[in-house]
């Protein structure tokens, strides 16, 4: 399958927004993941297209940034692949949620050396038909196949269904997949 070149360069601007965060630089909170978007359009990306992925019908719609209203770039595209109504495409996890990790968020500072590779930041949406979340589906960006994943050192990566819990695991979040 192949990688979404955006998707590598959001990891990458995640984590440059994270470490600006650290150093005191920036005001905003990734707690409020969906809303990472915001946060980096326009001070750190300069087109809201970067947030699309290619496989999907998802839009923003310019006209309503141009207004002051932000929706389709505080949340993801709640119709799974095809849904063209506005949002993003992509799932963003600033907080290890398992582990000895649990609560703490992901900055430069608090992963631990040598789990870079290993850290997730952000994943293609699994919003949609059927139900379930952060486990690949039919109507997902990439169907039930697998999506990629976007890693604090960078990298990107197609992970199947199948590999799934285990590199959640991996990332200090929770098993999805039944």
């Amino acid at each position: 399958m192949r990688k979404s070149i955006p998707h590598s360069v959001i990891g990458v601007l995640f984590l440059a927004a994270l470490a600006s965060r650290a150093a005191g630089e920036v005001s905003y909170d990734f707690s409020l993941e969906p809303d990472a978007p915001v946060s980096l359009y326009p001070d750190y990306v300069d087109t809201v297209e970067i947030f699309i992925c290619p496989s999907t019908r998802h839009v923003i719609d310019m006209e309503l940034i141009a207004m002051g209203i932000l929706r389709d770039l505080r949340a993801n595209a709640r119709g799974g692949r095809d849904d063209d109504r506005g949002g993003h495409s992509y799932e963003y996890f600033g907080f290890y949620t398992q582990g000895f990790l649990n609560g703490v968020p992901k900055t430069p500072n608090t992963i631990p050396d040598g789990l870079h590779a290993e850290t997730v930041l952000v994943v293609d949406a699994d919003d949609g038909a059927p139900s379930l979340n952060n486990c690949p589906e039919p109507g997902n960006n990439h169907g039930a196949a697998g999506w990629n994943w976007g890693f604090a050192d960078g990298h990107v990566e197609w992970i199947t269904r199948e590999e799934t819990n285990e590199r959640f695991e991996r990332s200090f979040h929770g098993r999805a997949c039944p």
